[in-house]
């Protein structure tokens, strides 16, 4: 019985070149940072003399990726950054699979010991933070990819340290990536709760005539606790699926009772795959992720109120600049452009991204598909048809797509939390991890607990990696 995913060991570049070009939705990874510890395996990313040769290297890992990746798939890459010492600093020894350490092998040894880590890299200076994160972000925009977005990873809970001449580092950096300009993002499936002070503005006023409601307060006579209460989706009926998400997400670190050192927590992995690919799956044909079908109702009045509208709904605000004749947009307009597009949205079911024209028998009936550019019924289990999806209807026989789930990879395993995560959510997963210890010892049996006796299929379009 073919299990949801498969772990390649070896190095990552050979591993990459097995895999069909085109065949990943989406790829979330944490790849080693420079300088700050030893896995225990020769040719292993993280243990080149300089940052630069670091970074270089992982160019040439992520373009690889950027092969296997549809050209509609994104790259979510976390990194963390380090300070530049008179020595490497930071490099422990080599981990083992039972929890203690061993001696590094010689050639790692003089990695890390030779004269070229006795002081900072060229450039850098004793104490200089290195700026890893953004030195690899824009070396890859370089190299092609598109740079969308920094998210900041806060930690309330971050590694004490025993520094008292800079702020305690309590953040790492993940940075959203994509193959082309236009790409899959599910954007309502990682919507957050607004603030209870955001819903607690709407339902009681801001102002005159209103009860003004800042950080700490809370409605007169309210109960105590209630500031402090999670602003939950029923709360704020109007916009069931909370606000978009923002570029700060504050997530604990969590621990790992296993070898890995570098493990980082499935909270942080699970909104990258739930934008990253479709919960539906993809077409069985194409590999293509499908979309959510949007139903744009009535303008939301509370919402746009809560924005800076009128009461009705309507925005007459006047720029006091003349942005004509600085050949800009007009604020005002804009403005008033963005609060008549806030509607009130639901989703009402999915639809093929591909653009394929596969027709249902009654459209074909009708003839208003050709049936010249239809493919026939009889070749595939499913019809979704473009034509009913064009006039926003779905005939019988149309609204069950059959799927296959989406892929996820993660070119540095490692324990295999990305496959963990992706797993849980539906999705495939293609694990790569130098380490067979690691691999074998601690992925594998992770992952098969998680699968059970599921089973899931690649889809024919790109061949099974």
């Amino acid at each position: 019985m073919e299990l949801p995913f498969r772990l390649l060991t070896g190095d990552v570049l050979d591993q990459l070149r097995t895999l069909p070009s085109a065949s990943v939705h989406c790829c979330v990874t944490s790849p080693p940072y420079w300088g700050l510890r030893d896995y225990g395996v020769d040719g292993q990313i993280g243990l080149e003399p300089t940052p630069d040769a670091w970074c270089v290297k992982l160019v040439d890992v992520f373009r690889e990726v950027r092969r296997v990746l549809r050209p509609d798939g994104t790259l979510w890459l976390n990194a963390g950054d380090a300070y530049a010492q008179g020595g490497r600093g930071g490099i422990g020894d080599a981990s083992t699979l039972d929890g203690s350490r061993n001696n590094q092998d010689e050639s790692r040894k003089a990695l890390m010991a030779g004269a070229a880590g006795r002081r900072p890299p060229p450039g850098l200076k004793h104490k200089d933070l290195i700026g890893q994160p953004w030195m690899l972000a824009f070396a890859l925009r370089a190299d092609g990819w598109y740079l969308r977005s920094d998210i900041i990873w806060s930690k309330p809970n971050p590694m004490p340290e025993s520094v008292l001449d800079r702020p305690t580092k309590s953040h790492e950096y993940l940075f959203l990536m994509a193959k082309s300009e236009r790409y899959f993002y599910d954007h309502d499936a990682i919507r957050e709760p607004y603030r209870l002070e955001s819903v607690l503005r709407r339902q009681y006023g801001d102002g005159p005539g209103g009860v003004s409601v800042r950080r700490g307060s809370h409605k007169p006579n309210a109960r105590k606790g209630q500031e402090t209460q999670n602003s939950s989706a029923a709360t704020y009926s109007n916009n069931p699926s909370g606000r978009n998400r923002r570029s700060v997400w504050e997530i604990t670190t969590a621990s790992f009772d296993d070898a890995h050192f570098a493990t980082f927590p499935e909270k942080l992995v699970e909104p990258c795959i739930m934008a990253g690919t479709s919960e539906a799956g993809c077409c069985c044909n194409c590999g293509a992720p499908l979309a959510r079908v949007i139903e744009r109702g009535e303008q939301d009045k509370e919402l746009v109120r809560s924005a800076g509208a009128n009461a009705d709904g309507t925005y007459h605000g006047k720029a006091k600049k003349n942005y004509a004749a600085g050949k800009a947009q007009d604020a005002s307009a804009v403005k008033a452009r963005i609060l008549r597009g806030m509607v009130k949205k639901t989703t009402t079911g999915w639809a093929p991204t591909c653009g394929e024209i596969i027709a249902c028998q009654e459209c074909l009936g009708t003839g208003e598909v050709p049936k010249a550019s239809a493919v026939p019924l009889s070749e595939f289990e499913f019809s979704s048809c473009l034509a009913c999806l064009g006039r926003g209807q779905w005939h019988v026989g149309c609204s069950d797509i059959p799927t296959v789930p989406c892929t996820v990879l993660d070119p540095f395993s490692g324990s295999g939390t990305t496959g963990a995560v992706a797993l849980r959510l539906g999705r495939r997963y293609v694990g790569i991890e130098i380490n067979p210890g690691y691999q074998e010892r601690i992925a594998r049996p992770r992952l098969e607990a998680i699968a059970g006796q599921g089973q899931l299929a690649f889809y024919a379009g790109g061949g099974e990696p």
